[in-house]
């Protein structure tokens, strides 16, 4: 398949035959026994031909499928369950800031404010104007004591709760608390 991607070039692959090829693994991925094996098949067929239809709607309805699990087990408090799902979320990366955010809100639950921030904290990549989000650093890195990081998110919970004064009043208590970070 390389040689022939290097032929063809970057585009879509036009060759019928190819296509056939690239539609018969792609049957073979949706076969296989676990969404984990589906995940990570789907993923490497993906490298062939990124534009082909039936493989991105595939590869749309397993990151759907993912994110309806991993909010699910969120809602169920079910932690081990959720960090279970670690391999699938690394091959389809998609869904890692959802994934990050779920086990950043059970770690804080259980206590684990430390592992809760930097969850937290990488969540924020890709969602970097949820307010509720950076309350959720901000809080976790206070308990772990991380000061630095939680100036950081009281920072940024102050720049986004234009309309949540109760949020901010948080924000600025934790600011005024920390003035040797500051």
């Amino acid at each position: 398949m390389a040689h022939w991607r290097k032929a063809q070039g970057p585009g879509r692959i036009r060759d019928a035959a190819l296509n056939a090829v690239i539609e018969a693994w792609l049957a073979e991925a949706l076969a296989l026994d676990t969404a984990r094996e589906r995940a990570e098949a789907l993923a490497r067929l993906a490298q062939t031909d990124p534009r082909n239809a039936a493989l991105r709607h595939a590869l749309r309805e397993a990151r759907t499928d993912l994110v309806t699990r991993i909010r699910g087990l969120g809602k169920a408090g079910d932690l081990p369950a959720l960090e279970a799902l670690g391999a699938e979320v690394t091959a389809l990366p998609d869904t890692r800031a959802e994934f990050d955010l779920w086990r950043a809100r059970l770690l804080l639950a259980r206590g684990r404010t430390a592992e809760a921030a930097e969850a937290g904290l990488a969540a924020t990549g890709a969602m970097p104007d949820r307010l509720t989000l950076w309350v959720l650093v901000m809080r976790a890195a206070r308990r772990a004591r991380d000061e630095a990081l939680a100036l950081k998110a009281a920072g940024r919970v102050l720049s986004l709760a234009d309309d949540n004064p109760r949020l901010a009043a948080e924000a600025l208590r934790l600011r005024d608390a920390l003035p040797a970070c500051a």
